[in-house]
Parts: structure tokens; C-alpha cells; sequence
């Protein structure tokens, strides 16, 4: 299994030839989450809640340009070519999205089931407790100033 855009890239090639995408083998998995270290409870004023407040604008940004929509496509993929190192614009097209929330929240059960799978295959030897890591006052905080994501 490979991910984007190596998957893209792989089949403009010809080294890689795309069988299914991540969200149609695993829907719903946690791909990725925003982790606040302490340091950032010690920076003055509200930092954690703008941050995350910036973050969900962004992910739904990223959510109407890859998901059903493709609402604003053609200015998400021009600021990723600038900022990252995927500079083919047309490379995009050809991506399979990665399904983040537009409102921020963790899918805590993928997450756990993720971790469980870790342990029972000896790649965890000592579970965390889960839940008790997940700060979601953040993400409450966005939402109250945004609203929740509209379809």
C-alpha cells in the first residue's frame, strides 16, 4: 500500500498502477490529527483556539476542493504547488482525497481500533488510554466560532 501523492506520481510513471484509494480500503481512518504540546498552554492568549479556528477553515477549504464539491479547486491546488513540494498542478487531479472532518473532531473509533490492531500485532506494548490523550475543547472552540460545516 502506498500513499498520495507517491500514488500519483507512481502511475504518471508507470511504476504504479491504482487499485483503490485509502478512503475506499479504510473509510473514516484517522490520517492525520493537529497535536498541541505544552508549550503552546504557555504561549500568551488564546494561540491553541485561533490555531485551530485557522485549521478548520483550511480543512474545509480542502474538504470542498477534494471532496463532492470541488468547490474552489483550481486555488487550493495553485496554493499547494506553491507551498509544498508537489508542483505538478496536474498530479491533483489524479489524487485520491484523504478524508479529514470539516469540523475538526478526531474519529476517535478508527483511532482506537487503529491502536488495538497495533497491540494485538505486537507493534504497541503498552496501550495508551485513548480518550484521555484527546483535548477537545479546541475543536469545540472553532466550532462555536464558526458554526458547523454545511454540506
Amino acid at each position: 500500500m502506498e500513499l498520495e501523492p507517491f500514488i500519483a506520481q507512481g502511475a504518471a510513471r508507470g511504476i504504479l498502477v491504482r487499485w483503490k484509494t485509502g478512503a475506499e480500503l479504510y473509510p473514516g481512518q484517522q490520517a492525520a490529527a493537529v497535536v498541541y504540546g505544552p508549550n503552546l498552554r504557555r504561549m500568551a492568549g488564546d494561540a491553541g483556539q485561533r490555531l485551530m479556528v485557522a485549521y478548520t477553515r483550511a480543512l474545509r477549504d480542502y474538504y470542498d476542493a477534494f471532496g463532492p464539491r470541488h468547490r474552489g479547486r483550481a486555488e487550493i491546488v495553485a496554493i499547494l504547488t506553491e507551498n509544498t513540494p508537489l508542483k505538478d498542478a496536474a498530479l491533483y487531479d489524479q489524487m485520491g482525497a484523504t478524508y479529514f472532518n470539516p469540523d475538526c473532531y478526531l474519529n476517535v473509533d478508527a483511532m482506537q481500533w487503529d491502536l488495538d490492531w497495533y497491540a494485538s500485532n505486537g507493534f504497541v506494548t503498552q496501550k495508551p488510554d485513548l480518550p484521555a490523550t484527546i483535548d477537545n475543547s479546541y475543536c469545540d472552540y472553532a466550532i462555536q466560532q464558526l458554526g458547523r460545516y454545511q454540506p
